[in-house]
């Protein structure tokens, strides 16, 4: 049997082949590939294996390029959600200012449950920021965002796609994280308060013992 015939794919569960998070110019800020939820076969595009970084890179820009010109032909609005065919897979997409978010996918996939999960992802994201989220943005809460993607897709499989739960974890890693700083500093200024009671101490005894030499002397 051929490597690159077509295998029929798991209709039980919604999987996802890659994430591309990329800026207006079609570099990457963030993407993630989920190969081994697929035959590999998937992995093989025009412009290479996509286990490789550079064809990766390079295949992001070239969906960018196809996505700029669906928006050149269309006016896009920020709630809207585009979807297009590129080579084997099915991506849809969606804008945030000079951001572009891409969830690509198998054709056979359903397209509303992708959408779901993309949608998610940018009502996740707009916890980053009261203001319009942005590249700026995005990469001051790199982190959060790769923890907003691992809960809503999970080794290629979508698992969640309640925007208030993704936050809602999302915030209470944010809080832990704060706390153990918090303890952290504490356990600091406790052992520095430790310190300088020990110095203040140590100089007591000394003047005292200073004190005690020179009575001697005065004798």
């Amino acid at each position: 049997m051929s490597t690159n015939s077509k295998q029929p794919l798991s209709s039980s569960i919604s999987k996802v082949f890659s994430v591309a998070v990329l800026r207006n110019d079609g570099s990457r800020i963030y993407s993630k590939y989920y190969n081994s939820c697929f035959p590999d076969y998937f992995s093989t595009v025009k412009e290479g294996d996509l286990k490789d970084l550079n064809v990766q890179k390079a295949f992001e820009k070239n969906i960018f390029e196809k996505s700029r010109k669906l928006v050149n032909i269309k006016a896009m609005k920020p709630s809207d959600t585009e979807i297009f065919g590129y080579g084997r897979f099915t991506i849809l997409f969606k804008i945030l200012s000079d951001v572009q978010i891409y969830i690509i996918a198998d054709p056979d996939e359903n397209e509303a449950l992708l959408a779901a999960a993309l949608k998610c992802l940018v009502d996740s994201m707009s916890n980053f920021s009261k203001e319009q989220i942005n590249n700026k943005i995005v990469c001051e809460n790199y982190e959060g965002l790769i923890l907003i993607i691992d809960e809503i897709i999970d080794q290629g499989i979508i698992v969640n796609i309640e925007p208030g739960v993704i936050i809602s974890r999302y915030t209470m890693l944010d809080c832990d994280d704060a706390l153990s700083a918090g303890v952290g500093q504490s356990q600091a200024n406790t052992t520095s308060s430790s310190q300088n009671s020990q110095s203040s101490s140590i100089s007591t005894q000394a003047s005292s013992t200073v004190g005690f030499l020179k009575s001697l002397f005065n004798r």
